[in-house]
Parts: C-alpha cells; structure tokens; sequence
C-alpha cells in the first residue's frame, strides 16, 4: 500500500517511474495515476485524501470509530464517514473487518449493519466475491453527480469508482455489467443497500446482459 502510494506520488510531482519497470508496468502505472492527484505536496484521490500505509488509515479509523465523537458507528455509518473524507485501497474491506474487530461493539453487542448477517467471507480467486457500495450524497459536482459506486475485489482488495448522479439500480446496473464484461460474472455480490434495491439491480443487469 505505502509503495504503490510513493509510486503515484513520484509520477505525479516528479514525473519518474520505479526503478526497473517496463513499458506495459509504465503504462498502467500511468492509468492508476490518472485517478490522483498532488495538491500542496499531499496525494488525493479526486476530493479525497490518499492514505499513505495501512497503519495512517488503522489510526484514522480509531479516529472516526472508537474516538468519543464517533461512538463506535456501525460498519455502513463508519465507512460512508471515512470515505467521504479519505482513500486507500481496498478500504471498505478494512473498515468491515475492523468494525467486527472492535471489542467495544463485540461486548455491547451493538448491531453492525442493517442488512445481512455478518460472516467471514472466503475467496480463492479474483473476482470471485466483488462488494457493491454506495456512498452520499456528497457535494453535488457541476456535471451533477452526487454519488459514488464502489466496487471491492474480495481477493486482491482492488477498487473501482464510479460517479453517479442518483442512486438508481438503473444507474448503479449499468456500472455492474461493465465490471462484468471486463472482468467476467463474479460468484457472488454483497451488498447492504437493501432487497428492494437489489432485486431492482439483479433485473436490470440481467436484462443487459442477456
């Protein structure tokens, strides 16, 4: 996580690439960067902080979680809080688990989401188990878009995201089908935002993609 954050960083100020990279690591190294951006020698991810290492964002979680202000949130409220404000890759994995880590939430047995029932999800492959989130409303952007889609790899924790003006399951189906067609039918999708939402979703794609 920290050297793929000093890789971004170097490209984006000083125009360099990692010692011994070809041309095709060159190239998507290049793509990834397009994403940040380097503003008074900080790193961000559109409006977001990039968090430097997994102990930062360890330590910023304690922050929003177990601080007295954040009165040990429950995982949705946590991680819309936290990634309002910051990035890192794979953060919405980290926040589920650090949540179900939390001794706090475990002795007051304080429920954690409002959806399905927590378990310990298990993958062998990429793109096996994807997680679809939806963060917002944020601060509406001039071309409209108040929303941002997420899409977790369970396995290689690799994130994808997508703006979205509504939180529609026609909008958010049309990004999940071409998560599908890039990188074929995952085995299972978790989401909390409700059944309702979910069976909308599942229709529309499978209309798409039939």
């Amino acid at each position: 996580m920290e050297k793929r954050w000093e890789e971004v960083y170097n490209f984006l100020s000083l125009g360099t690439y990692p010692s011994g990279y070809s041309k095709s690591q060159k190239l998507n190294l290049r793509r990834y960067a397009s994403k940040f951006k380097v503003k008074e020698g900080e790193l961000f991810f559109g409006s977001r902080s990039a968090v430097k290492s997994k102990e930062n964002a360890r330590k910023l979680f304690k922050e929003f979680h177990s601080s007295p202000t954040g009165g040990h949130s429950g995982i949705l409220k946590t991680r819309t809080a936290m990634c309002s404000k910051f990035y890192w890759l794979g953060m919405s994995v980290d926040i589920d688990n650090w949540v179900l880590e939390c001794d706090n939430c475990q002795r007051v047995g304080k429920p954690l989401t409002a959806a399905q029932p927590l378990e310990c999800v298990k993958v062998s492959a990429v793109w096996e188990v994807i997680g679809i989130d939806v963060m917002g409303p944020l601060p509406k952007t001039v071309e409209g878009f108040q929303y941002i889609l997420t899409a977790t790899d369970y396995f290689s924790k690799w994130v994808e995201a997508f703006p979205l003006k509504t939180k529609s399951a026609t909008e958010v189906g049309r990004h999940i089908c071409s998560i599908i067609y890039r990188h074929g039918c995952p085995k299972r999708i978790i989401t909390d935002q409700g059944r309702e939402f979910v069976n909308e979703v599942r229709a529309f794609c499978k209309i798409l993609l039939l």
